[in-house]
């Protein structure tokens, strides 16, 4: 069985990656695949490509594809491209959810993982950004992604908590999201909470979850693409960040 990890790397460079922050997402989802082979006893091909060289691939209809990426090609047989294609309509995605949710939208750098698995959804901690002073110049998009800094957990009161519960489970069951790894991608002021975008795949955001997090956002990725348990996401002893309350 042949893996294909698609992201926006230089094929002719069979994979590499200028991005740091990308090479990191690439090696933490190798490694997730990795242990559970190990484990499993399984043998797996994993290939990292651009979604482009994707299409080439003999044996495309027969992959585990895993996409690092929004922006995916017309004709690539992936169950999800639709939910894909809501996603990197970023505009769209803010109408719809002030349309069905009356949440406001805007620019936001703090991130709800959901770990959406076949029994249904599991809620990380928040994590949150700053500006990486070497790289200045963030808006939290994609091709920001080297701009900033990550860290979880980042603890909220449990109004907010809530709140952006509700909002990410009203959101998935509206585009009848598959099990996977999502960001929510989220402004907090206040008691106020308004929607940026929605990443269904661990995002950069996602590797301040690495020693962090048991499981990580990338083994728990890896895990609902195949359909595996995961009982809990538990925080691994370590000194909590407060959000302040403007």
């Amino acid at each position: 069985m042949q893996v294909l990890i698609l992201a926006e790397v230089d094929d002719g460079g069979q994979g590499d990656t200028t991005s740091p922050v990308l090479h990191r997402m690439i090696e933490a989802l190798k490694q997730a695949i990795a242990t559970d082979v190990s484990s499993n006893g399984d043998r797996l091909l994993v290939d990292v490509l651009s979604p482009d060289a994707a299409l080439k691939q003999p044996v495309l209809n027969e992959s585990i594809i895993c996409p690092l990426t929004l922006n995916l090609p017309d004709g690539l047989p992936f169950a999800s491209n639709q939910l894909y294609q809501a996603c990197r309509d970023v505009d769209g995605l803010r109408q719809q959810v002030q349309q069905l949710f009356n949440v406001s939208a805007g620019t936001g750098q703090f991130w709800l993982p959901i770990v959406l698995t076949a029994k249904g959804p599991l809620y990380g901690e928040v994590i949150g950004a700053e500006e990486n002073l070497e790289n200045p110049g963030v808006q939290g998009a994609q091709d920001d992604w080297d701009t900033l800094t990550y860290y979880q957990p980042l603890h909220l009161p449990d109004r907010l908590r809530q709140s952006l519960y509700r909002l990410g489970g009203q959101l998935l069951r509206s585009l009848q999201a598959s099990p996977a790894t999502y960001l929510l991608q989220v402004g907090l002021e206040g008691d106020r909470i308004w929607f940026d975008r929605l990443f269904p795949f661990p995002a950069a955001p996602a590797i301040a979850s690495i020693g962090t997090q048991s499981p990580n956002l990338f083994t728990c990725h890896w895990r609902c693409l195949t359909q595996q348990p995961i009982q809990d996401l538990v925080i691994l002893p370590k000194t909590y960040r407060l959000h302040e309350i403007a």
